[in-house]
C-alpha cells in the first residue's frame, strides 16, 4: 500500500459535532448527524429492552409467588421473537426500514405505557405520593437518616 493512500482523508459530510475515527495511520473519518441519531435511538431501544426484561418478571413476582407463572412471563417476552422473526424479515424487505423501526419503537413504547397505566390503575398496594412522603418523613424522624432508594 502506498504512502499516499495512508495519508488520505475520507469525509462523510461535515456535520456539526461530527466525531472522527481513524481508518488508517493518519486518515480520519467523520461520523455525521444521521449516525448519531441512529446510535442514540439504538441505545434507547436496547436500554428499554433490558429494563423490560427485568421489570416484567419482577412485576409478576410482586403479584404472585408462583414460580411457574413468573417463568411464563419470561417465556411470553420471547414468544413474539420466535413467532414473528420470519414474517418480520419478509416485511422489512418490502418496506422502508427506517420507517418500520420508528413505528415499531412507537408501538412498543405505547404498549409499555398501557401496561404501566394498567398496573398503576389496578394496584392498591402502591403508596400514593402523600403516603410515600409520610413514610420518608417518619424514617428520617426515627433517626435512621435518609431512607434507601426503594423505601
Amino acid at each position: 500500500m502506498s504512502e499516499a493512500a495512508d495519508t488520505t482523508t475520507e469525509e462523510s459530510g461535515d456535520a456539526p459535532g461530527a466525531a472522527e475515527i481513524s481508518v488508517g495511520p493518519k486518515a480520519k473519518l467523520k461520523l455525521g448527524a444521521n449516525y448519531w441519531k441512529l446510535w442514540s435511538a439504538s441505545v434507547g431501544s436496547n436500554l428499554g429492552d433490558g429494563v423490560a426484561t427485568i421489570a416484567y418478571p419482577w412485576l409478576a413476582s410482586a403479584i404472585t409467588r408462583d414460580p411457574i407463572l413468573i417463568a411464563l412471563i419470561a417465556v411470553a417476552q420471547r414468544l413474539p421473537w420466535l413467532v414473528f422473526t420470519l414474517p418480520a424479515g419478509v416485511i422489512t424487505d418490502r418496506v422502508d426500514r427506517r420507517l418500520a423501526m420508528v413505528w415499531m419503537d412507537v408501538l412498543r413504547a405505547g404498549l409499555t405505557l398501557v401496561v404501566a397505566v394498567t398496573v398503576l390503575g389496578a394496584s392498591t398496594d402502591l403508596p400514593t405520593a402523600e403516603q410515600y412522603a409520610e413514610m420518608r418523613q417518619s424514617y428520617i424522624e426515627a433517626g435512621k437518616g435518609t431512607p434507601p432508594a426503594g423505601a
